[in-house]
């Protein structure tokens, strides 16, 4: 029995072993046959750098642009107005009291300076005229006075106080009269009806104008008449919110749009920041000085605005235009010429605005394809 058992242990495993040799040989068949199906997926999906050419025809489709490192670029979006330049705007007071006989501007007028704005009749100038006359009397009577005892003083027939009395009153008129000349200047124009020419002491725009004809003007008035301002450079105030003071320095760039003028960016730098939060809206006023090109920026003109940080970290940056998303992953087309192409793999940091920042992938001063390049990817795919 035991030579009958050891005899049949024989048999199977004389027919075992090939069973499992051919078993063995085709599990590892079937998993090289996965392996290369896996490896194609993979090079479908991620294509590899080859030896490729660009054709004329191509090559004329497409364009280039340079890796870079810059300064990564914070972005705060944020609201404010236009407003004037305070500088540069002035405010016509009334030099006197009296009626509005004449207005000669309008609202939004563009005037020069020494421009007659308006015209009034005022008592206070007729006074001013008349005391000016006065005084100038006054300086001829005591100038031929003095004369006379002067030259009686040489003479002996008068005192020398008696000269020195009527040269003291001949300067006393013209102290007066210099006196009521400098009231004169500072009413303006004048004549002896009283009538009085407020004009423009800037050229601008009229941007108030607070009296019409008739209208009388008190002794006790403290408002202005007119306010002329100078549209050339204005101010946009922009409202920073508290958890964003941080982010805002001097010197920072910004860049302005407003509803009127929705593709046209207007450019300028922060020149001040207030010291005190806004009572109504808890905001931080932040002023930004910019020139205004054929004055289309109107005062009280609601705008957004972009302000620009430049002073975080570096990274290497790339027209957002060359990247190509496929896969759940991120390439760029590097040229070199028409026959040295290549795809390479790259990781985004963020991308603002035409710019995406990159952590790895390329190198400063490459080129890539910024336009067409999905061509030139698809081709390497094939």
């Amino acid at each position: 029995m035991h030579i009958i058992k050891k005899m049949s242990e024989k048999k199977f495993f004389a027919f075992a072993f090939p069973f499992s040799i051919l078993f063995i040989f085709g599990f590892l068949l079937v998993t090289a046959c996965g392996k290369d199906e896996a490896k194609k997926a993979e090079a479908a999906k991620s294509p590899q750098s080859e030896k490729f050419c660009v054709s004329d025809t191509l090559k004329n489709m497409i364009q280039l642009g340079a890796v870079t490192t810059e300064n990564v670029e914070d972005l705060l979006q944020v609201g404010g107005e236009v407003t004037f330049n305070q500088d540069k705007v002035v405010r016509v007071m009334p030099p006197a009291s009296g009626q509005v006989s004449e207005v000669k501007v309008n609202l939004g007028d563009y005037v020069e300076r020494g421009k007659v704005l308006a015209t009034m009749k005022s008592t206070e100038i007729v006074g001013n005229a008349n005391d000016q006359r006065s005084a100038q009397a006054d300086i001829n009577i005591y100038k031929k006075n003095m004369d006379a005892i002067e030259a009686s003083f040489k003479n002996g027939m008068a005192s020398e106080k008696d000269y020195l009395n009527s040269k003291q009153d001949y300067e006393k008129a013209l102290s007066n009269s210099a006196r009521a000349s400098e009231y004169g200047k500072i009413y303006g124009s004048s004549d002896a009806n009283g009538m009085l020419s407020i004009k423009a002491p800037v050229s601008g725009f009229v941007v108030e104008k607070k009296i019409a004809q008739g209208s009388y003007i008190r002794p006790d008035n403290a408002d202005n008449l007119f306010t002329i301002g100078n549209v050339d450079e204005v101010w946009v105030m922009a409202n920073i919110f508290e958890t964003d003071i941080s982010r805002v320095k001097l010197g920072y760039e910004a860049e302005i749009t407003t509803i009127a003028y929705p593709d046209r960016k207007f450019h300028g730098k922060i020149d001040k920041l207030g010291d005190m939060l806004d009572p109504l809206n808890k905001a931080l006023k932040v002023r930004i000085r910019l020139q205004n090109d054929n004055r289309l920026l109107k005062p009280e003109m609601f705008t957004n605005i972009t302000i620009k940080n430049t002073e975080g970290t570096k990274a290497l940056v790339v027209p957002a235009s060359a990247i190509i998303f496929d896969y759940g992953k991120n390439y760029v087309i590097i040229y070199r010429d028409k026959c040295d192409v290549e795809v390479r793999e790259v990781s985004i940091l963020k991308t603002l605005g035409d710019k995406t920042y990159l952590t790895s992938g390329v190198k400063t001063g490459e080129q890539v394809v910024t336009r067409n390049e999905l061509l030139i990817y698809n081709a390497f795919k094939q």
